[in-house]
């Protein structure tokens, strides 16, 4: 009778492995958002349309940003699919929207 009256309590092992393999995945996911490279600003303009390119693929609409320096402007337009149309004087490289090295 004793034992009839007792109940169980607590945490199965499926329960514990479970949790911790959401936590894994919540884990790996924030690694990668964290270290995530982002490619370093050639006076601003390649940071601006690594900005420009995010934003039009997050909202869906196409982005377009003026880049003007001294006496020069300049534009680029950011797709929602990801391209990235940029005016030759920039020296941004399309794909990747980082500087293009000066050669």
């Amino acid at each position: 009778m004793k034992a009839a009256q007792r109940s169980r309590s607590g945490t199965t092992v499926v329960e514990l492995l479970v949790v911790l393999a959401i936590l894994g995945v919540v884990a790996g996911v924030t690694a990668v958002a964290i270290h995530t490279p982002r490619p370093a600003a050639a006076g601003g303009a390649a940071a601006t349309l690594v900005d420009a390119r995010e934003c039009a693929v997050r909202t869906g609409r196409t982005v377009t940003v003026i880049v003007a320096d001294s006496a020069d402007v300049r534009a680029a337009t950011a797709y929602p699919d990801g391209r990235l149309i940029v005016d030759d004087r920039l020296s941004i490289d399309t794909r990747s929207g980082r500087p293009v090295d000066a050669r």
